[in-house]
């Protein structure tokens, strides 16, 4: 699971950490699939990757602005109880192998994780944010992790599981295109 993240979050490769642009909330586009819904930024783009393992079927939509925001939501199913906590330091401790495997000085230094709610898909939900440090030669970037959860009862139940990042510089101008997704995110009964 934290594999098909990391692979998806693009920690191959490191971007340059400035010039975040603005996220162009008056102007959104729409997803819709399979029974998940919601806006997104008009500048953002979007891809989806398959995925799953055994018995449990995950989709992955990715949107990346063409700065460094990255927003992933995953859903999985049937629904599974994901540990906010334990996903962080496993999500964390990809990223730095999967840094330190490209040689040259980078990584990854994990750093304070704080507990919070936000409200989203009906209901105020835990979330987590971890602070890291992203290191590669010549430059340094403190950066956040967000992960969101929630497991979704009822006839076709799943987990959802969204996923933000980007370096604290250009938090300011990404955070409108998290919450637009966040807010407007809807799961219909699935099929």
């Amino acid at each position: 699971m934290c594999a098909a993240l990391a692979t998806a979050s693009g920690c191959e490769r490191v971007q340059a950490w400035f010039g975040e642009p603005a996220a162009e909330v008056e102007v959104t586009r729409r997803y819709a699939a399979e029974g998940l819904s919601f806006a997104y930024p008009g500048n953002w783009r979007l891809r989806e990757e398959p995925g799953g393992a055994g018995d449990v079927e995950l989709r992955t939509i990715v949107l990346e602005s063409s700065g460094d925001a990255l927003l992933l939501v995953q859903l999985f199913r049937p629904a599974l109880a994901i540990d906010l906590d334990e996903h962080l330091e496993l999500t964390t401790r990809t990223m730095a192998a999967d840094l330190a495997g490209q040689g040259g000085g980078a990584g990854v230094e994990p750093g304070v994780v704080t507990a919070f709610e936000r409200e989203w898909l009906g209901e105020r939900r835990a979330a987590r944010r971890g602070s890291i440090l992203v290191a590669t030669p010549g430059q340094q970037a403190a950066s956040a992790i967000e992960l969101f959860t929630a497991e979704l009862a009822g006839p076709a139940g799943c987990t959802v599981l969204v996923f933000t990042m980007i370096p604290d510089a250009g938090r300011a101008r990404a955070a409108a295109g998290f919450d637009l997704v966040l807010d407007t995110l809807a799961v219909d009964a699935l099929q």
